[in-house]
């Protein structure tokens, strides 16, 4: 796999979905990596997610999301020309991360928006629903409910860059060069991944499996306490 890796789909070990920086999606079916073979063409993509009910959504550098249902491919204008950094979607609407607010968008588009904490830049979010969610900003983890920020965590060194849950009391966040913080509730842990990669996105399912993606391709698997270099 080229270019590096937004997002990661994992459906079983023989259905895995990756999305690269270079706007390509590739499919592996336990024996190879092949293009996904999507119908339009994109500068870059930033971000990719799937969300309760198996779709897939995917951010641009331009602005654009695209949303899989199972079936059919449908882009979405969220009337803002800026990068998105980050998407958690459920029942058909996202959340969208840019770097100084966040927006909710439904059918009709925009349903509300939000600005980040005062100083801070957005990078990732995460929610449990629509009503409680977490996001990170380059050195914070925050959780944002009843219209109000409360800080969880600060980055004791390097930077947040993603975070992505199994559930509320499961959540994981990259902390880069190499660390990674699971979240129980408000406590949390901390990992390193051997050698120390710039990692670029986490996949956390509830079936407590859980994935890394990092620069030049490269993917990791939590197993039996530690992540492993996945092929």
């Amino acid at each position: 796999v080229e270019g590096d890796v937004v997002g990661i789909s994992y459906r079983s070990d023989s259905d895995i979905y990756l999305a690269t920086g270079k706007g390509e999606l590739v499919h592996f079916d336990g024996i190879g990596w092949t293009p996904a073979g999507l119908p339009f063409t994109a500068q870059g993509f930033t971000v990719m997610v799937e969300d309760a009910a198996g779709h897939l959504w995917i951010g641009g550098a331009k602005g654009d999301i695209w949303h899989f249902n199972g079936t059919s491919w449908t882009w979405i204008d969220t009337g803002y020309s800026l990068a998105i950094r980050d998407l958690w979607a459920a029942g058909g609407k996202v959340i969208v991360v840019y770097s100084g607010f966040f927006a909710k968008v439904g059918d009709f588009g925009i349903e509300e928006t939000v600005l980040a904490p005062a100083g801070q830049q957005l990078v990732a979010v995460w929610g449990a629903d629509f009503e409680d969610l977490y996001f990170l900003s380059e050195a914070v983890v925050w959780n944002y409910s009843s219209d109000n920020w409360n800080a969880l965590a600060v980055a004791a060194s390097g930077e947040f860059t993603d975070l992505d849950g199994g559930s509320p009391d499961d959540v994981w966040v990259i902390s880069n060069p190499g660390k990674v913080l699971r979240f129980e509730g408000d406590e949390y842990e901390e990992f390193e991944v051997d050698s120390s990669p710039y990692l670029t996105t986490v996949l956390a399912r509830p079936d407590g499996k859980v994935f890394l993606g990092g620069v030049d391709g490269k993917l990791w698997k939590w197993q039996a306490g530690v992540f492993e270099m996945g092929d």
